[in-house]
């Protein structure tokens, strides 16, 4: 009889955001971050009905929006 040994992804978990921290680090009103969570913009997951995202998405999301001054 043969045994198959499986491993699983390694994965690593941070912090995740509420709405009202990603508003204060982008300096916008909470609902307008709530807006930008529902329509994609920048990526959340939910659980149990609260919207959460985590900071390399929201860091991700202001590397994609910085804009180039020359």
């Amino acid at each position: 009889m043969s045994t198959t040994n499986y491993q699983l992804p390694s994965i690593t978990f941070s912090t995740l955001m509420r709405a009202q921290e990603v508003a204060d680090i982008l300096n916008i009103k909470i609902s307008t971050a709530y807006s930008m969570m529902q329509h994609g913009d920048i990526p959340s997951v939910k659980v149990r009905g609260s919207v959460r995202v985590r900071p390399e998405d929201l860091s991700n999301y202001i590397q994609q929006m910085r804009v180039n001054t020359p």
